[in-house]
């Protein structure tokens, strides 16, 4: 499993115009605001989808060096072409960004329209409230545009479009700066991997959350995490915990091996917070049948055997090995922490169900759920019967499931059943956060989070980073898109000389024709011819 470790800097940098209400502001992000007077900040576009083009602005060898923001007066079409879907006078928009209503053609044809006629961006404002749409979506084999485009709210396109029809000028920033990972960069490149500052510029606290939108992976599928069959290690209690050391908590009391229990779940709160699908929990419940329930409302009555995925609560599920199982006299479920953090400084803790049995009798079965601080799993099915392999691989849910729902994991296929045990199973996330400090901050806070990438060919997507104020209902989201890039030398070739037309060979000397080769790295830098191998 190749992974990609770098620091993003969550940095508290207040503007000189400080907002009211909290203010959130990035270095890297995708989308539009408006440029106040005397501030660094601009009123953001909330909210603001992007084009799904955008990775094209970009990502290309050509325009990996150009500028990833614009900034320019907001400008209407003609009065009779206000959707922006007919062509437009000569240099209408040279060196504006249009503002045009949805409806009547694709956002493509659009942003290509104005792209014509000298547009630096374009802004599509809804035709519908509230505005859902979360990605400009490029209609099959269509032409793709080479400025950026964005959709904002009916109220604030129709807002903006009154202001400059009395005559108000406006200027807008447009941004489209990725985030950009990088695997096998050699020490010469000049490239290295993004940092992401965050920061309070309001007069309020405001607390963050994060969460993603996939944009080239298979529709319908579960590309969060990966699984992946491993070593098993020992147990976490004796010898598998950081530095063989682990700490007993004190919060299952229920499961004291003195009382058969059956579907029965306890309330505890874990030692760090837990990035479940990149949605932080802190407040669990730890189920007699198998779980791991991160829902703080998670009902009694839901407290049974179930299927991953299924429209049934609970979700937002950790499931070793989730069944109808009984916790019997003698058997029970502790949990415990590392007494310190892993060589990567992410702390790690374990739920051990110990002797729990089918309620058919088939049993004992003991198992593990780790829990590592920056989203990772392992399940550590330590013991199971050989003789009960058939019904286990039938019934037995094995998995996760995340807060939605939908699109659960389920890797119960991958367990060799008649093996018996131990059997370990690694669960690993797209994007690993490693929190240090709080998601809350005050005006003027600063966090650090510590990412790791598992690296994906190809793979982009979008991290969303939304902020509530913890005195009112406001909210805010921000988009910011990752890209992966794995670094490679390759060869640039020119063009024949003399052109390509019948006869042109018997026109060059010797009948021979020449082209020239540049050795160049995926980072848009060139290097001597040395690099490039064949």
């Amino acid at each position: 499993m190749h992974l990609r470790h770098f620091l993003l800097s969550l940095a508290a940098v207040l503007s000189p115009g400080i907002a009211a209400g909290p203010g959130l502001g990035l270095d890297h992000w995708s989308g539009c605001g408006l440029v106040q007077p005397g501030s660094s900040e601009p009123e953001y576009f909330k909210p603001c989808a992007t084009g799904e083009w955008e990775v094209l602005l970009s990502d290309t060898f050509p325009r990996l060096h150009l500028a990833r923001n614009t900034s320019g007066e907001l400008k209407l079409p003609q009065s009779g072409n206000l959707m922006g879907c007919g062509a437009h006078p000569a240099n209408h928009f040279q060196g504006k960004v249009a503002l045009v209503s949805r409806g009547g053609c694709f956002f493509t044809m659009k942003v290509m329209l104005a792209e014509a006629v000298g547009a630096l961006a374009t802004i599509i404002y809804d035709s519908v409230d509230p505005q859902t749409t979360a990605i400009l979506a490029v209609p099959g084999p269509e032409m793709n545009p080479h400025i950026p485009g964005y959709l904002i709210s009916r109220p604030k396109g129709q807002e903006l479009t009154s202001r400059l029809q009395q005559g108000e000028t406006l200027q807008v920033l447009c941004s489209w700066k990725p985030l950009e990972v990088w695997y096998e960069l050699p020490a010469y490149s000049p490239e290295r991997n993004d940092s992401l500052q965050v920061y309070n510029y309001g007069d309020q606290d405001l607390s963050f959350d994060m969460d993603y939108v996939d944009t080239n992976v298979t529709y319908g599928a579960e590309t969060f995490y990966a699984a992946s069959l491993v070593p098993a290690p020992p147990p976490f209690a004796t010898g598998g915990a950081p530095g063989g050391q682990a700490l007993p908590l004190q919060t299952l009391n229920i499961f004291n091996a003195t009382t058969s229990l059956r579907n029965v779940a306890q309330q505890f709160s874990l030692p760090f917070e837990f990035p479940h699908y990149l949605d932080y929990k802190r407040q669990v419940h730890v189920s007699s049948n198998g779980l791991i329930v991160l829902d703080s409302t998670f009902p009694s009555s839901s407290n049974k055997a179930g299927t991953l995925g299924s429209e049934d609560s609970p979700s937002a599920i950790v499931a070793p090995l989730w069944d109808s199982l009984v916790c019997p006299v003698g058997a029970s479920i502790v949990a415990s922490v590392g007494a310190s953090a892993g060589d990567d400084g992410i702390p790690v803790m374990a739920v051990r169900f110990q002797g729990l049995s089918r309620d058919s009798g088939v049993g004992p079965m003991t198992f593990e759920a780790w829990l590592y601080g920056d989203g990772r799993v392992l399940f550590l099915l330590e013991d199971f019967p050989v003789t009960a392999a058939s019904t286990l691989a039938s019934s037995a849910q094995v998995g996760l499931e995340p807060g939605s729902g939908a699109l659960a994991l389920s890797v119960s296929s991958m367990v060799p059943w008649t093996s018996g045990g131990p059997v370990a199973v690694a669960l690993t996330p797209w994007v690993m956060p490693g929190l240090n400090g709080s998601r809350d901050l005050t005006p003027g806070q600063s966090v650090t989070l510590n990412f790791n990438f598992r690296l994906e060919t190809d793979r982009y997507g979008w991290l969303l980073f939304s902020e509530e104020a913890r005195a009112s209902n406001w909210h805010e989201r921000r988009s910011i898109r990752i890209t992966q890039r794995v670094f490679r030398h390759f060869w640039i070739l020119s063009g024949w000389d003399g052109g390509m037309h019948s006869g042109v060979c018997a026109n060059v000397a010797n009948y021979m024709r020449h082209r020239n080769r540049t050795c160049a790295g995926s980072d848009g830098q060139y290097y001597p011819d040395g690099f490039c191998r064949g």
